[in-house]
């Protein structure tokens, strides 16, 4: 009976006493000695992500040598190039106008004595083909094909055959005046006597007179003379022979100073 009687309080008690221990647990909880299993604890899954960083820089340009690091730093005179001495005649942008300094050879403007044009000479031939092969693989590289446009002879008005593509050149009538200095002449000339306009002969005949072999010579310009089996020339003075000589050279050795544009 007794035994009863103090299961019956027992249970009696049970109630107070799961109050008692639900509140203590509530007391650590708010005082985080315990976790809330309400809230679920969760380890956060790191991913480790291995970035690659790329340091971008500016591409760095080409480093220039040879005749385009001299034409940059602002040299014009007696540069090398492909065997032989240049000085520049133009710059625009990344390319550069080069004129031989010295007569490199002799040679006719075409074989033989014949009507002809820039475009149909066998010098254009030569120094497109033969004369352009002498250069390494890396100057021909540099060297850039221009259309050169051949205007009809100012004077005469003997054609000029239309415009060509060139890697290599001879200047014209037109360029040897911009280039070398303009006095008017060309297009002013002094003169309506034929005789007195054979020649523009200024103040710039010293800057294009030129030697050969210790003697004074003409070199060709590539525009025709006042027929077409002849070509325009710089005369041994340095004038301007706008009536030109023999394209075969039969009267006097005429020579060669080739132009042509180069990538900087």
């Amino acid at each position: 009976m007794a035994d009863k009687l103090a299961k019956k309080h027992a249970w009696l008690l049970l109630p107070a006493v799961l109050a008692v221990a639900i509140g203590t647990y509530a007391a650590l909880i708010s005082l985080g000695v315990v976790d809330n299993p309400k809230e679920a604890k969760t380890t956060p899954t790191t991913t480790q992500t291995t970035t690659q960083t790329t340091t971008q820089t500016d591409t760095e340009p080409a480093t220039l040598t040879g005749i385009a690091a001299e034409i940059a730093r602002g040299e014009t005179r007696n540069l090398s190039f492909g065997g032989y001495t240049w000085r520049v005649l133009d710059v625009q942008g990344d390319r550069a106008l080069l004129l031989t300094e010295e007569i490199i050879e002799q040679r006719p403007y075409n074989e033989e004595k014949a009507d002809v044009t820039w475009k149909t000479c066998t010098l254009r031939a030569y120094l497109n083909g033969a004369f352009l092969e002498s250069f390494s693989a890396e100057e021909r590289a540099m060297i850039l094909e221009t259309t050169n446009a051949n205007s009809d002879n100012q004077w005469f008005g003997t054609s000029g055959g239309g415009s060509t593509r060139d890697k290599v050149f001879l200047l014209s009538l037109a360029e040897v005046v911009k280039y070398f200095g303009d006095s008017g002449l060309l297009k002013n000339p002094k003169s309506d006597d034929l005789l007195d306009m054979d020649f523009i002969d200024d103040q710039y005949n010293q800057e294009r007179r030129m030697e050969f072999n210790g003697d004074s010579c003409r070199w060709w310009l590539r525009s025709p003379g006042d027929y077409q089996h002849q070509a325009a020339t710089v005369d041994y003075s340095g004038s301007i022979n706008v009536s030109g000589g023999y394209v075969d050279g039969s009267i006097g050795t005429i020579c060669l100073r080739p132009a042509l544009w180069v990538r900087l």
